[in-house]
């Protein structure tokens, strides 16, 4: 998105960037969408006191449970350690209409 010589889209690549989210907003891979679709309609995030209170990930897909550390996600899409304690992003103002 960065570089189109559009200015907007250059605002929004280095809006991505200051928010440390440029390379997850750039990941791109060739998905089923339906699996796609069943993750976002039931993950939540939760920690897993069997595992000494660990920021955990839950989901369901066709009907199996699923859970990955926090730590272990941010791996498998090539975030550094740096990512797994960065602030949550809904704590931010939203974007002014601007």
């Amino acid at each position: 998105m960065a570089n189109l010589g559009h200015e907007i889209c250059d605002e929004v690549a280095q809006m991505c960037e200051d928010r440390y989210i440029k390379d997850i907003m750039g990941f791109q891979h060739d998905w089923n969408k339906e699996v796609i679709a069943q993750f976002y309609a039931t993950v939540y995030f939760g920690h897993d006191p069997e595992n000494g209170n660990e920021r955990t990930i839950y989901w369901m897909t066709e009907g199996h449970h699923y859970q990955c550390s926090y730590t272990s996600f941010c791996r498998y899409l090539r975030l550094d350690d740096q990512d797994v304690n960065r602030p949550k992003l809904h704590y931010d103002l939203p974007l002014s209409a601007d």
